[in-house]
């Protein structure tokens, strides 16, 4: 999965593939590579809608996921999919759980405890201070803070 999962990483930048929508592409293509070179007819097959479709198609060129893939080897961001031994067990067992998800530092099995941080898309300079503020202090005790590390 290792190419795969480099398209995976980039279909994850488009914001309007979620986590279910994300299922339907990696059920329908087994080559994730193959969502940024068929037409938006292939996509509306693999179950997304008319309208999302188009919008991706006219954006995919943008999705460089050798470039996606260099920024998070940069910053020391890791990845885990949802078939990863090491995925969170309690996060598999929500609603609709991420495909993947990015973390900085490590993973404790053995750690029954972290913090969800939560953001918006569209978040204020207080706002951003105050969470990393929190987070930061936080994180010096030793607590996991969990984050999707989305834009806000």
């Amino acid at each position: 999965m290792p190419n795969n999962l480099k398209y995976l990483i980039a279909l994850t930048h488009f914001p309007k593939f979620g986590p279910r929508r994300l299922k339907k592409l990696k059920k329908y293509f087994p080559d994730l590579s193959l969502v940024f070179t068929t037409p938006a007819d292939k996509l509306i097959k693999a179950g997304v809608d008319e309208k999302i479709a188009y919008e991706f198609t006219a954006a995919r060129d943008q999705l460089k996921p050798d470039k996606i893939m260099e920024k998070l080897e940069q910053e020391n961001i890791k990845v885990l999919t949802i078939e990863d031994e090491a995925y969170p067990k309690l996060l598999k067992e929500i609603y609709d759980p991420p495909q993947l998800f990015f973390y900085k530092g490590r993973l404790d099995k053995n750690d029954k405890f972290s913090l969800a941080v939560v953001g918006t898309r569209k978040y204020t300079k207080y706002g951003q201070q105050a969470a990393e503020n929190i987070v930061f202090d936080l994180a010096k005790n030793n607590l996991t803070i969990v984050s999707g590390l989305a834009y806000g």
